[in-house]
C-alpha cells in the first residue's frame, strides 16, 4: 500500500483558500473538501495507507477506515467539523458488518521529519466471523447545518452525499492463521464419528477437547499485547495468547496447552511465569491452571477459549486503564504553508489554487 505523505494532503486544500490570505478574518468562506479515497492508519508509524477510492471498495472485517477532510482556513480541529456539519450513513446491505457510526477524528501524522495533525471521517468494519465475503453498502451523508461560510466542495442544495460498496471480509476463511490436525482445514466441521480432537494454533497454543461438538469452527488467535497494558506495564515482558471466534464454547471441556518459558524467580530459582485472564480490559486470575515445568507450558481445563496474558512480572488484577494520547498541537502548518507575517492568516502558494479543478473532478458522483 503506498504511505500517505502528508505534503501532499496539505496541497489537498480546496477554494477558499487563496481568498483566506487576503480577505480580512471571518469574511472569508470556509470550504469543506472530502478526500476521494479510502485510508487505513498505522498506529505505530503514525502514517496513513491508502487502500481505495471513495466509491466502489472491498473492506477487510475488523478493521478501522478513514477518508481524508481538508478545510480551507487550515483547521485540524474536529469541533469545526461538528459545529458546522452534519455526518450521517445509511447502510443498506450488509447490515451488521459496518459500524452505523461515522464520526469525525484528529490523527496525528507523521512526514519528513515533522508531525501534526489531519481530519478524517471515521467507519470501522465490525468482527464478525463468516464463512463466505458479504456485500455491503454504505451511503455517507454530510449537512451544512446552517447558512454560515462553512459549506461542502461539491455539495447540492448544502447537501455532499457518496456512496461505498463492494463486499466486507476477511480475505480468508480461517479469519487468521491456525491449522487443525483434524482434517487440516482452517474452518472446522467436526466429525461427529471422532472422539477427540486436537486444535493446534500455530505454535501458540494447542486444544484438545473431546468430541461430538454441535457447530463449525471459526476462530482467530491474536498475539498482539493490548496497548493499555504495555502502557501501564513498560518493564513487563509480556506475550498474549487471544482467542476470537464465533465458536468459543465448547461442549464438552479440553485441556488447553500455552507454550510459556520458565523465568527466574526472587529467589534466584527457576519458576512458572505469571498467567493473567484478560476480559473486557480487567486482569484476572485463571482457574484450573496448572504448569508443566518439564513441557514449560501452562495447561488449563476448560470448555471456553479466552484471553490471557503471560509476564515475567507479577501484575495487578482489575481494571486496567486504557491509555491517554498525547494532545496534538493545533497550531500544527504542513509543510509548504507559512503564516501571514503580518496578519498571522494562514497563506497556501499559489500552485495549489491550481490543483482545483483536478480536485473538483475527484469529488465522487452523487447516489
Amino acid at each position: 500500500m503506498k504511505k500517505w505523505i502528508f505534503s501532499l494532503f496539505a496541497a489537498a486544500v480546496l477554494a477558499g483558500a487563496a481568498v483566506t490570505a487576503q480577505a480580512a478574518p471571518g469574511d472569508a468562506p470556509v470550504w469543506l473538501w472530502v478526500s476521494p479515497a479510502v485510508m487505513t492508519y498505522d498506529e505505530e508509524a503514525e502514517a496513513m495507507s491508502l487502500e481505495g477510492p471513495l466509491g466502489q471498495i472491498d473492506l477487510a472485517a475488523n478493521t478501522t477506515y478513514y477518508v481524508p477532510l481538508t478545510l480551507s482556513d487550515g483547521s485540524v480541529k474536529e469541533a469545526d467539523i461538528t459545529d458546522h456539519f452534519k455526518i450521517l450513513s445509511d447502510i443498506g446491505e450488509g447490515k451488521g458488518y459496518i459500524s452505523s457510526e461515522i464520526t469525525a477524528v484528529a490523527k496525528r501524522i507523521k512526514s519528513g521529519g515533522r508531525q501534526g495533525k489531519a481530519l478524517f471521517l471515521q467507519f470501522s468494519t465490525d468482527d464478525r466471523f463468516q464463512m463466505e465475503e458479504v456485500d455491503y453498502e454504505l451511503g455517507i451523508t454530510i449537512y451544512e447545518k446552517k447558512p454560515d461560510r462553512y459549506a461542502v466542495m461539491g455539495a447540492e442544495d448544502r447537501i455532499w452525499e457518496a456512496t461505498l460498496s463492494g463486499t466486507v471480509g476477511y480475505g480468508t476463511d480461517s479469519a487468521g492463521f491456525y491449522t487443525t490436525l483434524v482434517d487440516e482445514r482452517p474452518v472446522v466441521t467436526f466429525d461427529e464419528d471422532l472422539k477427540e480432537y486436537e486444535l493446534s494454533f500455530d505454535d501458540k497454543a494447542v486444544f484438545l477437547v473431546g468430541g461430538p461438538q454441535n457447530r463449525d469452527l471459526f476462530l482467530r488467535l491474536d498475539d498482539g499485547v493490548p496497548a493499555a497494558l504495555e502502557e501501564k506495564y513498560p518493564e513487563a515482558d509480556m506475550t498474549a495468547v487471544l482467542f476470537a471466534g464465533n465458536n468459543k464454547t465448547f461442549r464438552k471441556s479440553g485441556i488447553l496447552t500455552i507454550p510459556a518459558e520458565m523465568i527466574e524467580g526472587k529467589d534466584g530459582r527457576r519458576t512458572a511465569p505469571y498467567l493473567y485472564s484478560y476480559e473486557d480490559g480487567k486482569l484476572g486470575e485463571v482457574k484450573g491452571v496448572s504448569y508443566d515445568d518439564v513441557a514449560e507450558e501452562f495447561v488449563i481445563k476448560t470448555n471456553i477459549l479466552g484471553n490471557y496474558i503471560i509476564s515475567d512480572t507479577e501484575l495487578a488484577t482489575g481494571v486496567v486503564q486504557q491509555p491517554v494520547q498525547t494532545p496534538l498541537d493545533d497550531d500544527w502548518i504542513p509543510e509548504g504553508v507559512e503564516p501571514n507575517p503580518n496578519t498571522g492568516d494562514v497563506v497556501w502558494p499559489a500552485g495549489l489554487v491550481a490543483l482545483l479543478p483536478c480536485a473538483a473532478v475527484l469529488l465522487p458522483h452523487k447516489k
